[in-house]
């Protein structure tokens, strides 16, 4: 599960627009991407969530993927944008 959280609820939602789009063209058609979509309870402390689970079984590129996006978001973390990746998701409804 990859998940955004900002202050303003359209950053989160933008961003988490861009990096289901990136994955949807990064990842094999085995793969399943549900979401982008707001998280149950969509503000916390004044952050918006949103979130992407991706189903899979094997999928090679996803490491590489999932890597490059925390690459390229570092910068934008610095304006409160928060990216988090869970490779096992125990709550994401």
């Amino acid at each position: 599960m990859v998940a955004a959280s900002h202050a303003e609820e359209v950053v989160a939602a933008k961003k988490m627009f861009e990096i289901a789009q990136l994955l949807k063209n990064s990842l094999s058609d085995q793969s399943i991407l549900l979401g982008p979509t707001p998280k149950a309870v969509m503000r916390v402390n004044n952050r918006y969530f949103y979130q992407t689970v991706i189903k899979y079984k094997q999928e090679p590129a996803l490491q590489t993927t999932l890597k490059k996006i925390l690459n390229d978001t570092q910068k934008e973390e610095q304006k409160g944008l928060q990216i988090s990746i869970d490779v096992e998701p125990m709550h994401f409804i």
